[in-house]
């Protein structure tokens, strides 16, 4: 079964404000899902959005 998050639950995951989130929505950053007129997330596509949107750190 397919996990879907809410905006909220996407802000935390980020460490970001919800706005931000809608932000990233409407700019086409960030992929989702509409659900009737809510904004949802499948957790396979923020995870791949994580790891294809992070950079290596070297100390």
């Amino acid at each position: 079964m397919i996990k879907l998050l809410s905006v909220g639950e996407v802000a935390a995951a980020l460490q970001v404000k919800i706005s931000t989130v809608y932000q990233y929505v409407n700019a086409g950053k960030l992929p989702c899902v509409k659900v009737g007129r809510r904004i949802r997330f499948k957790e396979e596509d923020i995870e791949a959005w994580i790891k294809s949107n992070s950079r290596e750190v070297v100390a």
